[in-house]
């Protein structure tokens, strides 16, 4: 469901915008990678802990978020499976601006306020060309995504990375 999820995001015609407040970790960093606009709370806290649990980031949000961040970053970020604070996805251009928490909301809607004002179809056809040219690619490079995802979940490194999650602990992986 979840790669389901991500090109719908991405193929629809209007303008998408998420606004996070709280946290987006893991499905929900995802979703907000698939939008075409973020905006966080001064607050907020994103990342994909996927690799703390021995798993290889799917639903085909790899290539987005390097898209976002660029090589070197995603790379940290998604190994590391850091929670990157707003400062620093600003910085990275993760999120394309910030607010107050208690403003949020009333920024996001007055952003989707001027993208609504413009012409529809000539924001559409912006919006696909810009998806096609950057994520060309994206389809044929992560078209094993669920089969990765399968064959780490059969690692000795997986059941260490769910059990230390659930134990609140430090996980003692082995590569295996």
């Amino acid at each position: 469901m979840g790669p389901r999820l991500i090109r719908a995001l991405r193929e629809m015609n209007q303008i998408t915008i998420a606004a996070i407040n709280g946290a987006a970790m893991g499905g929900g960093a995802c979703i907000a990678s698939a939008v075409d606009f973020r905006i966080g709370a001064e607050d907020c806290l994103v990342g994909f802990p996927e690799s703390s649990l021995a798993i290889p980031l799917s639903w085909v949000s790899l290539p987005l978020c390097v898209h976002l961040v660029g090589p070197a970053r995603a790379k940290r970020w998604l190994i590391t499976g850091e929670k990157l604070g707003a400062e620093t996805l600003a910085k990275w251009g993760f999120l394309d601006g910030t607010a107050p928490p208690e403003t949020l909301l009333k920024q996001a809607r007055e952003l989707a306020a001027i993208y609504a004002a413009r012409p529809p179809l000539a924001a559409q056809m912006i919006k696909r060309s810009v998806n096609m040219m950057v994520g060309s690619l994206d389809e044929a490079i992560m078209h094993m995504d669920t089969d990765q995802v399968l064959l780490a979940e059969t690692t000795g490194d997986f059941q260490e990375g769910i059990r230390s999650f659930l134990q609140k602990r430090k996980p003692d992986f082995k590569g295996d």
